[in-house]
């Protein structure tokens, strides 16, 4: 998962300690469209940081999602970069008929599973973004 710094280039410090993928530092700050903000860079993690790291080192959490279909209910289904099934309740509509997607409510599915029921709601502080066909996840 993705984090952005918005108030200072990534460094020793300035992002919490652990399994690090990547570390990326912009050559100045620069609007982040998937983090719908200006950030000087950013540190991909294979976990999701708690909802006090990320507040602690004032990041910008961007969990990426990929369009697979529909449910028998009209919900639209995602999988996310950890393989995870990810569904709006928002029947109907899905993530190109909304212009700001902090608002949207997005849920694991019950047993991982396509048809799965809504069932945890992914926190609010994660900003969705939704990778479009041929984009890199």
């Amino acid at each position: 998962m993705r984090y952005y710094s918005p108030f200072r280039p990534v460094g020793p410090g300035t992002f919490p300690r652990g399994r690090v993928k990547t570390i990326c530092n912009f050559d100045a700050r620069k609007y982040v469209p998937e983090a719908r903000c200006e950030a000087w860079g950013y540190a991909e993690y294979d976990r999701v940081l708690s909802k006090q790291e990320v507040y602690d080192y004032e990041l910008v959490p961007v969990l990426r999602l990929r369009y697979i279909g529909k449910d028998n209910w009209g919900r639209c289904v995602y999988r996310d970069e950890f393989g995870k099934i990810r569904k709006m309740t928002e029947v109907g509509m899905d993530h190109r008929d909304l212009e700001e997607m902090r608002g949207v409510t997005l849920y694991s599915a019950s047993g991982n599973e396509f048809e799965g029921e809504p069932d945890v709601r992914v926190r609010d502080d994660i900003v969705p973004w939704f990778v479009e066909e041929g984009e890199e996840s």
